[in-house]
């Protein structure tokens, strides 16, 4: 089968951005290039500030609501549209993948993938708002080298502090435990992944330990098998595709890495309670 084009639009960091980084304010959000209001996705990373007004949107069939000052992250791949922008101040900023310590990758993905605000916090909305200012006085100067390396290590800063914030919402002051990290890995290798990663040997052997140690320490921690998440993960892309996308149920399955179709039926709902075509006539309403 011929595979089509991206059926979920896909964005890149527009050729404006400044040195890995696009900081955008209030009016200027829907200038992205794109239309916010629509089912997307981003190939960046896209942190929200907003220090009053109303932000609703949409993030993977969760709607998020915040009002006043809140911070909020969305990752690259989930698939999000705006709803509503009422008046206030709001600035994001959208930043490229590689800019992320490799350290803070899974702390932060842990978190926005099950949840995109942050609680809140009047301490850390303080430091997050005051390195927010760094940014934008050095974005216009992104040409020299010194003030590029600045805007990272400033952005590296403000997720550090997030990461912070999550680990002690988490009382996750364990992350170095070799449990928690182990988890942390396969979560992050499963995004990245499930398209080409479908069997629980697959993510050991790419983690280098073996399946029954990998699948022992994740449903420890998770309550939950290796495959019970790969389903999970793969069913989410599913239901995003069936939703957002005009692709066939057959289109579907290829696409995320699956020839027979009725396999992929019956997985889906095993998984979701419905068969693909079931969900579409339900959501579609």
């Amino acid at each position: 089968m011929k595979r089509s084009k991206e059926p979920i639009p896909n964005f890149h960091l527009p050729e404006t951005a400044r040195s890995g980084i696009l900081i955008n304010s209030s009016g200027e959000i829907n200038k992205a290039g794109h239309d916010i209001h629509l089912p997307h996705r981003d190939e960046h990373y896209l942190l929200i500030m907003m220090f009053d007004g109303c932000f609703k949107a949409l993030v993977d069939f969760k709607q998020f609501e915040v009002a006043g000052s809140a911070v909020a992250l969305i990752l690259p791949g989930q698939v999000h549209q705006v709803l509503e922008i009422n008046k206030g101040k709001t600035v994001t900023i959208s930043f490229d993948p590689l800019l992320v310590a490799s350290e803070l990758i899974p702390v932060l993905q842990s978190y926005f993938y099950k949840q995109t605000v942050l609680p809140e916090d009047d301490i850390l909305f303080r430091e997050l708002s005051a390195l927010l200012q760094i940014l934008i006085a050095k974005k216009d100067h992104h040409t020299k080298p010194i003030h590029a390396f600045v805007m990272h290590v400033t952005l590296q800063n403000m997720l550090a502090l997030i990461a912070c914030k999550i680990q002690s919402v988490n009382n996750a002051g364990t992350i170095e435990k070799r449990p928690a990290l182990i988890v942390q890995q396969f979560k992050t290798l499963l995004q990245q992944s499930f398209r080409q990663l479908k069997k629980p040997s697959d993510y050991a052997k790419a983690l280098h330990i073996s399946v029954k140690h990998l699948n022992d320490t994740v449903k420890a921690s998770t309550g939950f098998s290796v495959s019970f998440h790969i389903q999970q993960e793969i069913m989410l892309e599913a239901r995003r595709l069936l939703y957002h996308s005009p692709l066939s149920v057959k289109e579907t399955a290829y696409t995320l890495g699956y020839e027979d179709v009725v396999y992929f039926t019956r997985l889906f709902k095993k998984t979701t309670g419905l068969t693909p075509l079931s969900f579409r006539r339900q959501f579609s309403h």
